[in-house]
């Protein structure tokens, strides 16, 4: 059938795979995809940026290994750690079992006794020491597009083959192996084999070609003893650019394509002549080999990529790597006293498969003009519901952003971290036009909080109501049609009492809480600052205060009488359902049952309210753990705490080690992420478990003790809490989204 020709580019979480594993090495980041603005010649900066090609799909580099091992091992954080009674016990007994006769350290003494080990040791330390880079070319986006068009293609063939077919129809492997061919043979253009290059910087090139060439006659001596004839004139030693490499040729005729059954899945014999003839084509050739200062691997169709390394348009010679370049001159000329740890840059061409395009939102309406005519709708239903999948897919285009590129660079700081990353991904929602000030409604120092503005537009709203009924209308249409008669009836009951009520919301959503909340901020927050000795009845108690979790949703108001009146007009909703629910069962609610109103009280120049809690006689719970509401003339909270709500209607600014979000007087978002506070606040509920446990185990006779696990948990909480957090601040400029990010570090006194 002719829907296994679909080859849509509908993304899904395997792409965000595919990208961690290209980025492995350092941190992502983003860019635009424009034309080199500086040429070959500039200053070299001594690393990876200095060969990486303009053209590139992605780069990903991380500088100063070592260097960050080293301030590592030498912290007092890490020499406590290694002091701690629990981890001297872990390393004598792993100690013990190393050294065993025969063991592991037997044979790894026995292996360095050959001077050449030696050195193969020293030369991985060397390439982990210093830098690690990894980039791939232009067609790597391609390449990885088609990939997942395969992927893609093959769950939806098997998915429409049962849509279509109540029957069964075609075999579902049979449809999804059509449908990978035919993506193939309707993508030639971009089934490529990619040029992909890792490199590790050393300080002895010699030593890393000795290695080399010992690994060459390893593998001469595999292939010779194994009796490989098609590999013999496939492997060796060729130069390229001038430099010595290690090579490996492979291409498309090592496979037997004329034995595979292409005819068994064709629609007409030959269709696939032109795919198996391009997969004769392709090469792949491996390199191993050093240059440059670098133990380079890499896997492309030719060994020319290699040879370019570091002529021609460069990376860093982008546009989008201005703010890089700007930054290491500052660095070099003394301004501050950031080191270069981190580079990344990821192209349009790549970003468009993680964001989406307009162009994927047409090939899924092209999947429902090849897939509708196939059921067994009538004409007219299927006309509609094409020109309802137009009308959908116009509507959705709207609001995707053009994908651009990305570019992020990250600094050594004697305080931690600081990075900077910038997206040129149309960003259609974010608005930096004003402060934060809900950045002043935080509680003080949460634990966590994200907050941001995005633009005031109702016409999101809209869309999703307008589109919510005409699925609920086809719903009724064709989904009621097929209900058992007994459950339709109590459908189509609770429908005419549902739908004007949820009309009446729709009302008070649209005219009311959307505009009382158009000053666009909104924000989680988590916290711990409520404490108790026992939180509930059945809970066991250490005699110490147990945190516990606070987490609120906080919004900037423009209109707090709009806001009141929404939420007036919700209350009356809910009494109307409830009258309505006594009108068909009496004895499930009590006559004249009216919701009581709920309690307030003031705070920070606005109001909390709340309805508590029930009450059990056999299970108490701590009045702290009260939900409630506020709402002042600039701010409404919600949140599981009324103390939570109080300290957020108060303004308190933000107290934060970092000054990334007080330095910028306009944004679009800001996060904070405060490490200790999540640790002082599960440290005392793991001692709990570690007491309850021991409890436990007393009753069976056995005396574990608790006391020592506690204090080492105390002690290892403390050296955890050296990393003192996160904080970011998100804004546009000159056509990118910038976030500027802070990770501080803090030695043991």
């Amino acid at each position: 059938m002719t829907f296994v020709r679909s080859h849509s580019r509908h993304r899904s979480i395997a792409v965000g795979l595919a990208l961690t594993v290209c980025l492995l090495v350092a941190p992502r980041a983003q860019a635009a995809e424009k034309p080199g603005d500086a040429k070959p010649g500039d200053a070299k900066l001594g690393n990876s940026l200095d060969l990486a090609p303009a053209d590139a799909s992605f780069y990903s580099a991380s500088l100063r290994l070592r260097e960050q091992i080293d301030i590592l091992l030498q912290s007092k954080a890490w020499g406590r750690l290694l002091e701690m009674p629990a981890v001297k016990m872990a390393l004598g007994m792993a100690k013990t079992q190393l050294e065993q006769p025969g063991g592991p350290k037997e044979q790894w003494d026995r292996s360095m006794e050959n001077p050449d080990n030696q050195r193969l040791v020293e030369l991985l330390k060397d390439m982990a020491s210093q830098e690690v880079f990894i980039y791939g070319d232009q067609r790597f986006a391609d390449w990885l597009g088609v990939t997942l068009d395969v992927v893609n293609a093959a769950q939806y063939a098997q998915f429409f083959n049962k849509l279509a077919n109540e029957d069964g129809g075609a075999d579902d492997e049979k449809v999804a192996v059509m449908a990978v061919l035919q993506t193939l043979n309707d993508n030639l253009d971009r089934l490529v084999v990619p040029d992909v290059v890792i490199g590790f910087k050393i300080t002895d090139p010699a030593r890393a070609d000795m290695q080399i060439r010992r690994l060459e006659t390893l593998v001469n001596v595999v292939v010779q003893l194994l009796t490989i004839n098609e590999f013999k004139d496939r492997f060796g030693r060729v130069s390229v650019g001038g430099h010595d490499f290690v090579e490996l040729r492979l291409d498309g005729r090592l496979v037997p394509w004329e034995e595979l059954p292409f005819n068994e899945y064709a629609e007409n014999p030959g269709d696939y002549e032109k795919l198996k003839q391009h997969l004769r084509s392709l090469k792949l050739t491996i390199d191993l080999g050093v240059r440059d200062g670098y133990v380079l691997f890499s896997i492309g169709d030719s060994n020319e990529h290699l040879a370019n390394l570091g002529k021609g348009e460069l990376l860093v010679n982008r546009p989008e790597m201005k703010p890089l370049r700007e930054a290491l001159l500052a660095a070099s000329s003394g301004t501050n006293s950031q080191r270069l740890v981190g580079v990344g840059y990821t192209s349009k061409a790549l970003n468009s498969l993680i964001t989406g395009t307009k162009e994927d939102v047409e090939e899924l309406v092209d999947m429902a003009r090849q897939f509708v005519p196939h059921t067994d709708l009538d004409e007219d239903l299927q006309k509609r519901i094409l020109e309802d999948a137009e009308a959908f897919a116009k509507d959705i285009e709207q609001f995707i952003p053009e994908p651009g590129a990305s570019a992020s660079f990250s600094f050594l700081t004697p305080r931690g971290y600081e990075s900077y990353s910038y997206n040129w991904t149309q960003n259609r929602t974010l608005d930096d036009s004003k402060r934060l000030t809900l950045l002043e409604h935080l509680g003080g120092s949460p634990v966590l909080t994200a907050v941001g503005r995005s633009k005031y537009s109702p016409q999101e709203y809209d869309m999703l109501v307008k589109w919510l009924t005409k699925g609920y209308g086809y719903f009724e249409e064709f989904g009621l049609a097929h209900m058992p008669a007994e459950e339709r009836a109590k459908f189509e009951q609770v429908a005419k009492i549902a739908i004007p009520l949820l009309k009446r919301v729709n009302a008070a959503t649209r005219d009311d809480l959307l505009p009382g909340l158009a000053d666009g901020q909104a924000g989680i927050v988590v916290d711990a600052d409520i404490t108790s000795v026992r939180w509930h009845s059945g809970l066991p108690s250490l005699g110490q205060p147990l945190p516990m979790v606070e987490v609120a949703l906080v919004f900037g108001v423009s209109d707090a009488e709009r806001v009141k009146k929404a939420f007036r007009e919700y209350k009356a909703v809910v009494q109307a359902a409830i009258d309505k629910v006594r009108e068909l069962n009496p004895e499930a609610i009590p006559e004249g049952y009216q919701i009581p109103p709920p309690q307030i009280r003031e705070a920070g120049g606005g109001q909390v309210y709340w309805y508590p809690v029930p009450k059990s006689s056999d299970f108490h719970v701590d009045p702290q753990l009260q939900p409630a509401v506020g709402l002042s003339k600039t701010v409404a909270v919600a949140s599981t705490s009324i103390k939570q709500v109080e300290r957020m209607l108060t303004a308190t600014p933000l107290a934060t080690k970092s000054n990334v979000i007080v330095e910028r007087k306009t944004a679009g978002s800001a996060f904070h992420f405060d490490f200790p506070g999540v640790v002082d606040a599960v440290r005392p509920w793991i001692e709990l478990a570690v007491a309850q446990w021991a409890s436990e185990r007393d009753d069976d006779g056995e005396e574990p003790n608790a006391k020592f696990i506690i204090e080492q948990i105390r002690a290892g909480a403390e050296i955890l809490k050296c990393y003192r957090g996160t904080t970011s601040v998100t804004y546009l400029e000159d056509g990118a989204t910038v976030t500027h990010r802070e990770s501080i570090f803090e030695d043991l006194k």
